[in-house]
């Protein structure tokens, strides 16, 4: 079968996926299959948007396929399953605040500050450098973004405080957001779980499982704050 491996969606999909249809013919692979395979997914508890996901990973597999005539065409795939609406978590002001003073490390108060009052996205703020910070001027600069526009913002007071130390003895090129020893954040996840549960807007379970407020919900959050201020979207 064509490799999962160069198809789009490279990564958890793929390496679910392989060890059921990466060692077989691609023509030998049935729509019952298919079908059954997502069944087992449900049944072990995996989202539909996940099952949804690994579809399409299935899918580009056999179309890449076909584009190289290595098979006839594709197979019938099942209908994508039905996913929840996305949710729609808001922090409020006052929310805020008590997420600010549980913050105990510098780099989750910066975070926490940028996303609220900007609205960037995790990646973006984890990848801002020292030189995108002017304090002199009072600018904070995204080279580039998901779309591959850059933006620049005016720093708050509160965010102008924060950024200065976190930049204090830094070079042009390390990193802005980074843990007390000088490491990168590329993770934050739990912290951010842990911050929302001390703090009443989330809570996380015995298992190891979360429920609550979103790092996505910082921005959306600042959009609805923004367009209330009378910014357009």
């Amino acid at each position: 079968m064509c490799e999962l491996k160069g198809c789009r969606g490279e990564g958890k999909p793929a390496t679910h996926l392989a060890p059921v249809f990466g060692v077989r013919p691609a023509g030998a692979v049935k729509p019952r299959e298919i079908a059954d395979y997502i069944a087992a997914r449900r049944a072990a508890g995996i989202a539909p948007a996940t099952c949804n996901r690994e579809l399409a990973v299935l899918k580009s597999a056999y179309r890449v396929g076909a584009d190289l005539e290595m098979i006839e065409g594709l197979p019938k795939f099942p209908k994508k399953l039905k996913e929840p609406r996305p949710r729609q978590g808001f922090l409020e002001e006052s929310q805020y605040k008590i997420l600010s003073k549980n913050a105990s490390e510098l780099w989750l108060r910066t975070f926490l500050a940028i996303g609220f009052s900007y609205g960037w996205r995790k990646s973006e703020m984890l990848s801002l450098r020292v030189r995108n910070v002017d304090l002199l001027d009072g600018w904070l600069t995204l080279e580039t973004s998901k779309n591959d526009e850059g933006r620049r913002v005016k720093l708050t007071a509160e965010i102008k405080t924060l950024l200065a130390e976190c930049i204090r003895g830094k070079q042009s090129d390390d990193f802005v957001l980074t843990h007390k020893d000088g490491s990168r954040v590329s993770q934050p996840r739990k912290n951010w779980y842990s911050l929302c549960a001390v703090s009443g807007v989330g809570k996380l379970s015995d298992d190891g499982s979360y429920a609550g407020l979103q790092m996505h919900d910082l921005r959306r959050s600042a959009v609805r704050r923004l367009v209330r201020r009378g910014l357009s979207e």
